[in-house]
């Protein structure tokens, strides 16, 4: 753990509970986004550099599609952040289970997959007996 309340975390542990390339995490997706989907984006310059709504989509009416996702991406590869993605283990005592561990950062995550990193920054909520059980880097 680090002092910032932020971990280093392996990139290819967290990916066996996450991964943006196998698995729909965005809204009105009916499929993963694929790697040759944002090879092409990069190739075309097509780079969206404007943050996903997130929360507010649903108040403001602004939904992503599937290129709005890719070209997230695709920016995200080309020009890394440096915000932790934000995670959350639930926790069991409580009746609390999450479905998707990462709560905020998919975008940063698959960029981090696609570019082959193999640590990303990440802050953690949840469990601590968990989270203290996960593989943390630094």
């Amino acid at each position: 753990m680090e002092d910032d309340c932020t971990y280093l975390f392996d990139l290819a542990k967290l990916q066996e509970y996450a991964d943006p390339f196998v698995s729909v995490v965005w809204h009105n997706l009916e499929s993963p986004i694929t790697r040759e989907e944002v090879a092409l984006a990069i190739t075309e310059g097509r780079l969206l550099a404007e943050q996903h709504p997130d929360f507010s989509y649903g108040l403001c009416g602004k939904e992503w599609g599937r290129q709005e996702h890719i070209e997230r991406v695709a920016y995200l590869v080309v020009n890394p952040s440096p915000e932790p993605i934000w995670l959350d283990v639930g926790c069991e005592d409580l009746g609390c289970y999450v479905s998707w561990i990462i709560q905020d950062g998919n975008h940063r995550m698959a960029a981090a997959l696609y570019r082959g990193d193999t640590t990303i920054r990440v802050s953690a909520g949840g469990d601590m007996d968990v989270i203290e059980s996960l593989e943390w880097k630094g």
